[in-house]
């Protein structure tokens, strides 16, 4: 198994229909909490306001980032790949779960909070707002409006400094793992094969 600071580290994936980030939430600290995936404190945060329009932009998932937890299982670590990000926030917009925020894990959704904004880093192809130069290829950026003033005034207060995702995902083994970076290293290689051929 792998280890990070002595410690397990699991490479977090959705892998059924029932799997995926279910809510987004604005918090002071992202915690760690038992049964879904919240942010630890450790987690970098960066957010980008407009005042004018009310709107946020912030990270969600950086790539290979470990995260520390602490539950009944004892204490470890997770990770999420560049894939596994780019796999979950497909699966959030499918669900259609813009709506699906909240402030401090609250639950209460009517907050007048709406995500409008995804991407996903890649610098090659010239995908990264300025604020966020410094994150790896793969990051999850999220951007929401918030309507409501009391929330608003909770950014502005510094209250709220990031988001912290609410969710439910499995751990690759780590067989699964290496087989899925074989397949992708394969993949990777017959693209360059072909963009090689294509030139003759």
């Amino acid at each position: 198994m792998e280890t990070y600071n002595g410690k397990p580290l699991l490479r977090l994936n959705i892998m059924t229909q029932d799997d995926g980030v279910n809510i987004i939430s604005l918090v002071e600290y992202p915690a760690v909490e038992q049964n879904f995936i919240q942010l630890s404190k450790q987690y970098p945060m960066h957010l980008s306001l407009n005042e004018e329009k009310r709107e946020l932009l912030g990270v969600a998932l950086i790539p290979d980032f470990p995260i520390y937890r602490k539950d009944d299982n004892g204490e470890y670590y997770i990770t999420f790949s560049a894939e596994s990000i780019r796999k979950i926030a497909i699966d959030f917009y499918k669900k259609l779960n813009v709506n699906n925020a909240d402030v401090e894990h609250n639950h209460n959704m009517e907050n007048g909070i709406t995500y409008f904004q995804s991407l996903i880093v890649d610098k090659e192809n010239g995908i990264c707002p300025a604020a966020f130069k410094d994150l790896p290829n793969g990051t999850w950026i999220i951007g929401c409006k918030i309507d409501n003033i009391n929330v608003w005034d909770a950014v502005k207060s510094g209250e709220v400094k990031g988001f912290s995702i609410d969710g439910i995902f499995h751990a690759e083994d780590e067989q699964e793992h290496k087989r899925n970076q074989t397949e992708k290293e394969t993949i990777d290689s017959l693209d360059e094969l072909f963009d090689w051929l294509s030139t003759l």
